[in-house]
This record gives structure tokens, C-alpha cells and sequence, in this order.
């Protein structure tokens, strides 16, 4: 059974080290490793360490990053309909207003002529998102059009980047955003990090970042509970034992989860307003080191895919190369992902829902249904498909799939 929607990038090498870091709480806030973590990040970007910082969650610096703009409470920020609540309550939480723009389905980012229509006076952010990883299709018309308006950038790199459009990238200068969470391209169970480069910007975050804490022990001790029983759960899932044992965890609360419930209602939490400790930064390292090699893997697995499933029939199938999910367009959705499910394969549908998770408030959230067509037409017929695959098993997901669509 492949699932997509649990543990998708753990393996036994990093719950074999989890281990071993739970053995040693005397490491689990080790400056050394923060700094080697921002130094690595820097030499990914191209910027100086000093204009890195490691958070908890993406989440939270997004917010931390709105708070020191000290903007007035009228201001826009401009995202797409396509997209995570995670980002969307920041915006709400530093009482800014989110303006929602549609999507092309090229790269699932913003529709350039949407996105000119909406942007008013009052826009002074603009977060563009790399759906999927994806480099999005409008890249450098929006970043044109955010520095023609005096507008910020916030690129949203949560799913995953493609690092050499940075490293000789001569555009507007940009904020980045990154996620290091569960489901994500780069993971240690909870994490992020932002890119500031702006000096200006820089200090005023650095302000608003220095009276973020690190997590306590009992957190960190979760989150590496999770790095060590995941792959036994994965491994033993079709037996039973996997889903036991994910079950009582959860019920003890002895893992940490995605998102809070005070979050899948459509309030912010602050739970993870944290900086990122060495417990957890340990395991970016390695996967920092090692990232480029990791997009090229993941590439190949989608250009297998495309080779599969590209046909007059589906459409759809775009020749972009994503990194962390490959994103498909299907008809009867629900009822491909079943027979899938049967068939061995339980597929990811990010996002079933603009603003998603499926059940956020969207009202709450500012978003009014029908203002996003593309993107409200896109959530009801999107799947993903998993990019960590080897090629045996890819080939066999993509025959099966190609049977049904």
C-alpha cells in the first residue's frame, strides 16, 4: 500500500537517528548546528547567513515577517485561491486583509490578468506560491508588476523550489518563505525558515524574531517519536499494526499534528511560533546538502509520469516538472481515487477546497465562492500523485492510473 498522505519522505536512516538525538537531550538546542543549518541555506540562496532564520513553522514567520511591516489594518495581501489556510490566517491574525486571485493551470499559480485586476493602492504584499514546487509560469511578470506598484514579494517556497532560478535570479529582490513540515520536499516534522536579504526589512524581523522561544522538551521528544515510528508504521500498515499503533499514538497524544484544531477552524495558533531547535534542524542538513540531487530524482519520477499519462485524452498533464506532488487533473475524481485505493495506491488531493483543508470556514477567511472559478473548478478535480517513488513502483502507479482516466 502506497500512501501518500502519511510519512511520505521518512525512511529507517532517520528514525534510526531520531533515536539516537532522543538519547541525547544535551544536543537538542546546539547552536553549532543552527548555524551550520543557516549557512547551508544561505549557500542554497545565494545570501549572506545573516539574512536566514529557522523557525518552527513557515506559519509563524509568515506572521512574525506581516508583523514587523507594521502595516496599517486596511492593507492588502494578495494570494492565490489556491492555497492552505496556514497561509491565509497570518494575514488575518496581524489584521490585514487577504485578497484572493485565481489561478492558471499550468503551474496552479496566480492568472497574471486576475492578479492585475485585483491589485489596488492599498496591496502591499503580494505572497506568489510555487504550487507543487512548480516555478510558476508568471514568475517574472509578477515580480515586474509587484516592483512597477511598490509592492513586496513573499515567495511562498513551502512545497519545494527550484534552486538554480535563485542563485542567479537578478529580479526584484524577494522575501522566501520556506516549509520543512511532514509533507514537504525538505522535512524534519516541523519546521521553517525565511530568506529576508533586505536590510531594512532584516533588522525590523530580527526585532519582532528575537522574543520567539524554542520549543520544550516534551514537544521536541514528539516530534522524534514521530521520525522513529513512522516508517514502522508505513512498513506495517497493510498488516494492521500500522494503523494500530498510528491510532494509539494519536489518542495519547504522543505525536504532534500538521495543523491544531484551533487552526482547522479558521483561527490562528500560535502554538508553533517558535524558533526551530537542533534537534530537528539535524535532519535538514544532510537534505540540504543533497537537495539538488533530490528535485533531479523527484523530476525523473514526473517525467515518467507525463510519459504515462500525457495523451489527447488528458489534457491536463502539463510538461512541468513539480517536487514534492505530482498534480493531475481527472474527471470523477473521487471515484478514481477510490479504485486506486483498491488497487494499492491511496493518492494525496491537495487541495480539495480553495483555502483548504476541506472544512476551514472559508467565509471567515475572507474568501467568497465564485469569485476564484479556475481554482474553485480545479478543487474538485485535482489529484496528486507521490514523487518519492522508485521507478518500478511509479511505472506501476502510472499503468494502474492510466487504466482508469
Amino acid at each position: 500500500m502506497v500512501n501518500l498522505n502519511f510519512a511520505p519522505n521518512e525512511n529507517f536512516t532517520d528514525a534510526l537517528k531520531s533515536l539516537l538525538i532522543l538519547c541525547q537531550p544535551q544536543t537538542w538546542y546546539r547552536k553549532k548546528t543552527i548555524k551550520k543549518t543557516q549557512q547551508k541555506l544561505a549557500h542554497l540562496f545565494q545570501v549572506k547567513n545573516g539574512a536566514v532564520f529557522l523557525a518552527l513553522s513557515a506559519r509563524g514567520a509568515l506572521r512574525a515577517v506581516l508583523k514587523s511591516l507594521d502595516l496599517p489594518q486596511d492593507s492588502e495581501v494578495v494570494v492565490q485561491a489556491f492555497i492552505c489556510a496556514a497561509v491565509v490566517l497570518p494575514i488575518k491574525e496581524c489584521r490585514l486583509k487577504p485578497r484572493f486571485v485565481d489561478i492558471e493551470t499550468t503551474s496552479f499559480s496566480f492568472d497574471l490578468e486576475s492578479l492585475r485586476k485585483t491589485i489596488s493602492a492599498k496591496t502591499k504584499v503580494i505572497i506568489l506560491q510555487h504550487s507543487f514546487g512548480i516555478t510558476p509560469k508568471n514568475r517574472s511578470q509578477v515580480l515586474s508588476l509587484a516592483q512597477k506598484n511598490n509592492i513586496l514579494v513573499i515567495e511562498d517556497l513551502a512545497h519545494g523550489f527550484e534552486p538554480k532560478i535563485f542563485q542567479t535570479d537578478q529580479d526584484l529582490p524577494t522575501i522566501k518563505l520556506l516549509s520543512f513540515g511532514r509533507s514537504k520536499a525538505l522535512s524534519c516534522v516541523h519546521g521553517g525558515a525565511v530568506l529576508i536579504p533586505q536590510k531594512d526589512i532584516n533588522q525590523k524581523f530580527k526585532t519582532v524574531f528575537d522574543n520567539f522561544s524554542y520549543p520544550g522538551r516534551i514537544f521536541i521528544f514528539k516530534s522524534l517519536l514521530y521520525k522513529f515510528t513512522s516508517p514502522i508504521i508505513v512498513a506495517t500498515y497493510r498488516y494492521g499494526l500500522g494503523k494500530v499503533v498510528h491510532t494509539l499514538l494519536i489518542k495519547l497524544s504522543c505525536i504532534t499534528r500538521e495543523l491544531s484544531v484551533t487552526e482547522k477552524v479558521g483561527r490562528y495558533d500560535y502554538w508553533l511560533d517558535k524558533k526551530l531547535p537542533a534537534a530537528l534542524a539535524n535532519f535538514l542538513i544532510p537534505q540540504l546538502d543533497q537537495y539538488e540531487e533530490l528535485v533531479k530524482r523527484r523530476q525523473n519520477v514526473a517525467k515518467l509520469y507525463i510519459e504515462y499519462l500525457h495523451s489527447e485524452k488528458n489534457r491536463d498533464v502539463k510538461q512541468h516538472l513539480p517536487i514534492v506532488r505530482f498534480p493531475l487533473l481527472v474527471k470523477r475524481r473521487d471515484d478514481v481515487m477510490q479504485k486506486m485505493k483498491i488497487a494499492g495506491f491511496i493518492l494525496g488531493d491537495w487541495y480539495t477546497q480553495p483555502v483548504a483543508p476541506n472544512g476551514v470556514n472559508l467565509e471567515s477567511l475572507g474568501f467568497i465562492k465564485g469569485s476564484c472559478p479556475v481554482a474553485e473548478r480545479v478543487c474538485t478535480k485535482i489529484i496528486n500523485l507521490p514523487l518519492v517513488l522508485n521507478t518500478s513502483q511509479a511505472s506501476e502507479l502510472a499503468k494502474t492510473l492510466q487504466g482508469l482516466l
